[in-house]
């Protein structure tokens, strides 16, 4: 979530909520994360009809912003991309401690138990592409992604300016 949250601030600045698509948001409930394992396919099945909205209104950047620990569990959104012509790009953490599952309990926001992530670590398919995926489905990469303006992209404030802050020579 924090490395969703950087990208958006750094091209979008505002408005997250209509980048971000992740099966937490059904569990949100007057601001407050309410979660139900119960209702995790539920979920799940918010988060794909928020994101096939959102990709056939053309909202860019649009991130998935799940725990996709197997392939599987993101395939859909990769047909869907493809589908409205969207670059994809697969993303998992850089930190130091992104396999310590002792600093992982801790700085996780929903207090999800050690052994728990200690078994989602065991389950955590690394080591593919985004081409070696999308030819498993037999889909092919967009060459050319479409120009997506919407939302509109705000220029930087004058102030932004000013200060140098209008985030143009940032790395992603």
């Amino acid at each position: 979530s924090f490395l969703t949250q950087k990208i958006i601030e750094e091209t979008v600045r505002k408005n997250a909520s209509y980048h971000i698509v992740s099966a937490d948001d059904f569990f949100m409930r007057g601001g407050k994360y309410q979660y139900d394992a119960s209702k995790i396919a539920e979920a799940h099945e918010f988060a794909k009809k928020m994101f096939c909205n959102r990709a056939s209104k053309g909202y860019s950047p649009l991130i998935v912003d799940n725990t996709n620990l197997e392939y599987w569990e993101f395939f859909y959104y990769m047909q869907v991309a493809v589908q409205y012509d969207y670059h994809i790009e697969m993303l998992e953490p850089s930190t130091p401690w992104k396999f310590l599952v002792t600093k992982l309990a801790l700085k996780n926001s929903h207090s999800v138990p050690m052994e728990k992530i200690e078994m989602m670590k065991r389950k955590f398919e690394t080591g593919s592409t985004v081409e070696n995926i999308l030819s498993s489905l037999n889909l092919t990469a967009v060459r050319e992604p479409k120009m997506r303006n919407f939302p509109p992209i705000e220029a930087p404030s004058s102030e932004e300016q000013v200060n140098g802050n209008n985030n143009n020579d940032v790395d992603l």
